[in-house]
Order: C-alpha cells, then sequence, then structure tokens
C-alpha cells in the first residue's frame, strides 16, 4: 500500500514504525474507534460486523511522517495556512 499523501510505500504489520500503515482519524477524530485502529483490529475478532465498524471510521492510510504533520482536528485551516504560507 502507498500513503495516500505522499505515496511512500508502507504495509500492515512491517516490524518498523517508519514503514507500517498509520491510520488516520481525518474526520475531526470523530470516529466510532476513538483510540489506535491497529490496537482495535488486534483485539476485535473479523467479522461482518466488526468489519463495518472498522470501515464506517473512514481511516486514511499514511505513512509515519505524514501521520505526524496532519492533525486530528482543525485540519482544513491548517492545510490552508500551509498553502498561504508557501504562496505567500
Amino acid at each position: 500500500m502507498l500513503c495516500q499523501i505522499c505515496g511512500a510505500s508502507v504495509s500492515y504489520n512491517s516490524g518498523s514504525a517508519l514503514t507500517s500503515i498509520h491510520f488516520d482519524h481525518r474526520n475531526n477524530g470523530n470516529a466510532v474507534i476513538k483510540g489506535n485502529p491497529s490496537h482495535w483490529l488486534a483485539g476485535n475478532n473479523r467479522t461482518p460486523e466488526s468489519e463495518n465498524v472498522f470501515k464506517s471510521c473512514n481511516f486514511g492510510i499514511l505513512c509515519l511522517k505524514c501521520n505526524r504533520m496532519l492533525p486530528t482536528k482543525n485540519r482544513r485551516e491548517y492545510v490552508e495556512n500551509l498553502l498561504n504560507y508557501i504562496n505567500f
């Protein structure tokens, strides 16, 4: 899989934070799964219901660098400020 921002290669259970998928809470922190999505996946059996819960969260797939750079809340304002800064 690829990071949805920078295109870096990421995968499940890579053994390294640098190459592992970092699930992004991209809906302003309002997802049903509030904590670490990887921990939720590990603690829940795969059933149609659990798959629907996970899919409903619409987590983004990011690399560590992009996940750390992007805030969970007020991200539209953050990105607009970033673009204004770049385009001064």
